[in-house]
């Protein structure tokens, strides 16, 4: 099933059966690059600028974040879903929430299919900070 934006687009997405096993519907592909790495493709052309997804997952602390990383190195083949909201980041602020290490979005056990885009050494879409009305600069989303 896909859902239809204003203008009429169909978006795909997923829904998560069994641990990281996924069953996809709508305009994507699932399928392996190599060696078992799983990655999300569109099955039409994206327009340059058009809105892809949103990164979603569960907001954890760096010291967190890091436990996690340092979790899964000792796993061989452990993937690793962590996205720091470190856009307005700055040591110097007045703000101490923005001067603190950023939080990060885990999206292991809760996300979307935007947890397998992008994952290359040469990726081919931009990631940009979202601020709503609230503009809680260090608990940004990220589209």
């Amino acid at each position: 099933m896909a859902h239809k934006l204003d203008d009429g687009t169909s978006i795909g997405y997923m829904e998560q059966r069994h641990f990281n096993h996924f069953y996809f519907h709508g305009n994507n592909d699932p399928h392996y690059a190599a060696e078992e790495e799983k990655c999300l493709r569109s099955t039409e052309d994206i327009k340059r600028g058009q809105f892809v997804g949103s990164y979603v997952g569960e907001l954890i602390t760096s010291q967190e974040a890091l436990m996690r990383r340092d979790a899964a190195s000792s796993f061989s083949h452990k993937d690793v879903y962590l996205f720091a909201l470190d856009k307005f980041s700055d040591p110097k602020s007045q703000d101490p929430r923005l001067r603190d290490d950023p939080y990060e979005i885990d999206g292991e056990f809760f996300s979307g299919p935007t947890r397998f885009i992008n994952h290359s050494c040469d990726p081919n879409l931009r990631i940009f900070a979202v601020v709503t009305d609230h503009a809680n600069k260090p608990f940004h989303g990220l589209s």
